[in-house]
């Protein structure tokens, strides 16, 4: 497969950061609330990667949507 060199990659992961993920993601910056982890990544390739823990997507989710549920209600 090809790809263009000006594609630009975004992965993003949900997984707990413990055990061997968090061995090998110990020197990535932390995300802007301090709860997951990032990269950028580097090379000849272009984007990041980003890893992020369930019950943080979950609550955040949660958190975004409750004005629209209480307005539904």
């Amino acid at each position: 497969m090809r790809v263009a060199p000006d594609c630009v990659f975004y992965c993003y992961v949900v997984a707990d950061i413990v055990g061997a993920l968090d061995i090998h993601t110990s020197t990535w910056k932390t995300t802007a609330d301090g709860r997951g982890r990032w990269t950028e990544l580097s090379g000849k390739f272009r984007g990041s990667i980003e890893v992020i823990e369930w019950r943080d997507l979950i609550g955040d989710a949660r958190a975004r949507n409750a004005a629209f549920i209480k307005l539904a209600s």
